[in-house]
């Protein structure tokens, strides 16, 4: 009798310990899955910034971006590179390096030093009046045209129509130049 008690005893234990096991690897399954779900939601979680200037904002995550964001950044990225004097070549310069992709760091370094000693050797000024920003969110480039206007001292030099294709990366919530170039003719990069 006591060995069926015994037996009895060890199979309501065992019974017991299953069903743990199975609670514990099915809280365990759940737990990875809530885990999973809370990063995608954090990563694809969109906020809308609107700037003070101008009434409509822009929609960002840490996976994408819309039209608009990249509307502004590419006035903002042409702004800092074709704006420019000679006293303020080197500033705007450096800030257009902080949103350049590691893959073309170092020669968009050096193209914009060239022009930044030019610029200054000749004491040339430059000013980009923007006609057209079209961007697409989902290639992330954009292709901004205008007017560039430089002057050599207080002589104007003359107007020439330009188009510039900006292509970028957006990863983890950042934004960085991959491509800075002007479109020449029939949009044939240079």
């Amino acid at each position: 009798m006591n060995h069926q008690l015994l037996q009895s005893q060890l199979s309501k234990l065992s019974a017991r310990f299953n069903f743990m096991v199975v609670l514990v690897l099915g809280l365990l399954i759940s737990n990875i899955a809530l885990s999973y779900f809370a990063v995608y939601a954090l990563k694809n979680q969109k906020r809308e910034v609107v700037p003070f200037v101008g009434n409509s904002g822009y929609v960002i995550s840490d996976t994408e971006v819309d039209g608009h964001y990249l509307n502004l950044m590419a006035e903002n990225f042409i702004y800092a590179r074709l704006n420019v004097t000679p006293k303020s070549v080197k500033q705007n310069h450096k800030h257009l390096l902080d949103y350049i992709d590691s893959s073309i760091y170092s020669s968009f370094k050096e193209k914009l030093q060239k022009e930044e000693r030019v610029i200054q050797k000749k004491e040339i000024a430059s000013s980009f009046d923007m006609t057209d920003v079209q961007s697409d969110s989902q290639a992330l480039v954009s292709k901004v045209t205008g007017h560039l206007k430089r002057h050599v001292g207080f002589r104007a030099l003359p107007e020439a129509d330009k188009t510039y294709l900006i292509k970028y990366k957006y990863r983890l919530g950042k934004l960085t130049i991959t491509g800075f170039s002007e479109l020449k003719g029939e949009g044939h990069e240079s």
